[in-house]
């Protein structure tokens, strides 16, 4: 039993971002995005912007530079840009940057 509780106190301490959408709805426009080495900064548009893991800023979502997935979601974010379409922005953790923490993008749905 004591095994049980180990796992599930480990668990808890590793996942502890909350995640959820950041921005209110599927209405949201892309601002502008900014490319650097190991970081894309993403300023969108929305009437309310949400936090779900209380990061420092929201001006503006951060996304690592890293991984496919990460270079898949930047070409979905600025093919939405260039052709103005509205997208859904999902967020989990916060990502350190320029002297504050920004919510880290994890995935961006795109409509019509």
């Amino acid at each position: 039993m004591k095994k049980y509780y180990f796992l599930a106190l480990v668990f808890f301490a590793v996942n502890t971002s909350a995640s959820g959408y950041l921005s209110t709805g599927n209405n949201t426009s892309i601002s502008w995005i900014n490319i650097e080495p190991a970081v894309i900064r993403i300023a969108f548009s929305d009437s309310e912007k949400l936090n779900p893991d209380n990061c420092d800023s929201l001006g503006a979502v951060l996304m690592t530079n890293e991984t496919e997935y990460d270079k898949a979601i930047y070409s979905t974010l600025l093919a939405a840009m260039l052709s103005g379409k509205k997208v859904r922005l999902y967020g989990s953790g916060c990502l350190a940057g320029w002297g504050t923490t920004y919510p880290k993008l994890k995935a961006v749905y795109v409509y019509n």
